[in-house]
């Protein structure tokens, strides 16, 4: 997995925060509301990518051994800041409930 790929994966979860959020329900890519256990990390995990961690405004991600720091499309973010706002409950991992 390379980078570019990493981005076209972003890319395609959809042009705003809920279709995004469509398409992580469709796919089952349930998270957390921690970095490394959110829905966006699960979904890049399940396409065969490394995850470091995903930010408000990035995700590091491990390419060939390195470290690289990609920008979330805008599409992304604003489900991230909606999903660790409380919205998309559907979206939170089971375990991750009271």
């Amino acid at each position: 997995m390379t980078a570019p790929d990493s981005l076209i994966l972003l890319v395609a979860l959809g042009a705003i925060a809920d279709e995004v959020a469509a398409t992580l329900r469709a796919g089952s890519h349930t998270g957390t509301r921690t970095c490394h256990g959110c829905p966006v990390a699960a979904y890049l995990r399940a396409h065969g990518v490394e995850v470091v961690g995903v930010s408000t405004r990035t995700v590091t991600v491990r390419v060939n051994g390195v470290r690289l720091r990609i920008s979330l499309p805008a599409p992304v973010r604003a489900f991230l800041r909606n999903f660790d706002g409380g919205r998309y409950p559907e979206l939170l991992a089971m375990e991750a409930l009271p």
